[in-house]
């Protein structure tokens, strides 16, 4: 019976044990990122989730993000913006599967891939890409199933890989100053609960007629 009941609480420990080493929840309502030594404190702490918002501007020299993967889900917003230096790729967000509040990438001087979100499946707020320069092809979306916000696609994007999984986006489609030729990219959206609002495309303008 000893043996039995010893047996027991070896299991229990070690599933709690399991647990705790998957999930490591930080529960910071705000980390601040504006420095490479910011990317190494907040990778240190081995956080799967982050209950609060991630904010990563500032960084005026090449930073690299990749320390940070293993991070699995943010409670609040994904927020990399004006970024004269900073990452050239979300490379270290490859394990991001849910942001529950909007992620934010715009003016980010460096950055030209985007594909580490390739895990990402949920937002929760507005989807927001926008002014980045360098960011010619936004590929890697193709798990986003939906986007409880708006989805706003600003700049001098000239491709975005088709994004089978999105079905439903809460509060419309913005597509503004891009170089975009189609919006084949959208095959899987069956509904749009505001506008479609489709402004100063050129190229698109010369395949779809007039905005």
């Amino acid at each position: 019976m000893l043996k039995k009941f010893s047996f027991c609480l070896v299991t229990i420990w070690l599933a709690a044990f399991t647990q705790s080493v998957e999930a490591n929840t930080c529960s910071d309502q705000t980390v601040r990122i504006e420095s490479t030594a910011d990317v190494s404190a907040f990778a240190a702490r081995s956080c799967t989730v982050l209950t609060g918002q991630l904010i990563i501007t500032g960084l005026s020299e090449s930073v690299s993000l990749s320390p940070l993967s293993g991070l699995e889900e943010i409670g609040g917003g994904l927020y990399i913006y004006n970024n004269t230096g900073g990452p050239t790729s979300l490379a270290g967000f490859d394990d991001l599967r849910s942001v529950g509040g909007l992620v934010n990438l715009s003016n980010n001087s460096s950055l030209t891939d985007i594909s580490a979100l390739s895990n990402l499946v949920s937002v929760g707020g507005n989807l927001y890409i926008s002014r980045n320069p360098n960011l010619a092809v936004i590929d890697g979306l193709g798990a986003v199933a939906q986007i409880d916000g708006t989805f706003t696609v600003e700049g001098p994007v000239e491709q975005i890989t088709p994004m089978p999984s999105l079905t439903y986006v809460e509060y419309g489609i913005k597509i503004e100053d891009t170089k975009l030729i189609n919006l084949d990219w959208l095959v899987g959206v069956t509904k749009i609960n505001n506008n479609l609002n489709i402004r100063n495309n050129s190229n698109l303008r010369e395949h779809l007629g007039p905005d």
